[in-house]
């Protein structure tokens, strides 16, 4: 029984036959016949990109590990809405100022605090959850709060915890143990160098942010220094990174931000400026890979890119 002929109009490259065609039902293409073989060319003619020739026949190899499933073609019309395209290298043309988080980014201190928040839970008996801790990274004191009482309820002793929290982590910022992240003296030298000043703005409260600062010896190399108590809302608002930028007297979008959490690249990247993304304990999410954000591997891979210049 002869197949229906194909509904859209696509007709090919120039001089490819009908037969090139995957046969997809939902495109009404031509069925190829299982033992067809086509030139190189015309398996890749098609707009719906699926296997051409003799693989459209075969049955699936159980050997063989699955790939990402490709959405099939739906026919007439089906046009891909373009991507904005993909950072894949650092863009310094215009740009006037370095704006970094602190925690996770330039101190390696996230660590540090998961370990203490899980053991003063344990100690005192106080919920805990590993996926609640990760959904604390890059926010501040008030977000945490929201988010412990949304997780354990209203009556989570906050305060309790809060305060053996702070009682052990201020003696180790005191202690001076809390150690620099990877290639942080080097790009700050880089910067300096290139003549850009730095701004830090992190979700931490200023009265701690600034011993922590001080502790590694960064705090005389940033010219601005915005906390999280500074502003109306933290993280993943954008009014930190906009605070940073008004008083660098910069505009965002002449500015670099650079962060290690979720949180701080959409706080960023809604503030109009440009962002890399330095993962710490948090992979990209979802919504940051779809925004094309530059993902690297540690502050050398940046530093290296401003002393090439």
């Amino acid at each position: 029984m002869a197949l229906p002929a194909a509904r859209h109009r696509w007709r090919g490259r120039a001089g490819v036959p009908d037969r090139t065609r995957c046969g997809s039902a939902e495109s009404g293409h031509r069925r190829l016949h299982p033992g067809a073989v086509l030139p190189r060319r015309a398996r890749t003619a098609c707009p719906c990109r699926q296997p051409h020739g003799a693989r459209a026949g075969r049955p699936p190899d159980p050997l063989r590990r699955p790939g990402p499933r490709r959405p099939a073609c739906r026919g007439a019309g089906l046009r891909q809405l373009a991507r904005p395209p993909r950072m894949t290298a650092l863009d310094t043309a215009g740009l006037r100022a370095v704006v970094f988080d602190m925690d996770g980014l330039l101190l390696d201190s996230e660590r540090i605090a998961y370990d203490i928040g899980r053991q003063v839970s344990l100690d005192l008996g106080i919920p805990w959850t590993h996926e609640v801790a990760m959904q604390m990274i890059g926010l501040n004191s008030r977000e945490h709060e929201a988010l412990l009482k949304g997780a354990f309820g209203a009556d989570y002793p906050l305060e309790t915890h809060r305060a053996e929290f702070g009682r052990r982590y201020e003696a180790v910022i005191a202690a001076g143990t809390i150690p620099l992240k990877p290639g942080v003296n080097e790009l700050f030298d880089a910067l300096e160098a290139a003549g850009l000043p730095r701004a830090v703005a992190t979700s931490t409260r200023r009265s701690r942010a600034l011993p922590k600062l001080d502790a590694v010896g960064l705090l005389d190399r940033v010219q601005i220094v915005v906390a999280g108590d500074e502003v109306a809302r933290g993280k993943p608002a954008p009014d930190i990174f906009l605070a940073a930028a008004e008083r660098l007297g910069q505009a965002p979008a002449h500015c670099l931000a650079l962060e290690d959490s979720n949180a701080g690249v959409r706080a960023a990247r809604d503030a109009g400026m440009r962002v890399v993304m330095v993962p710490d304990l948090l992979t990209p999410a979802d919504d940051v890979r779809a925004s094309h954000i530059l993902v690297v591997n540690s502050l050398l891979d940046i530093a290296t890119r401003f002393t090439r210049q």
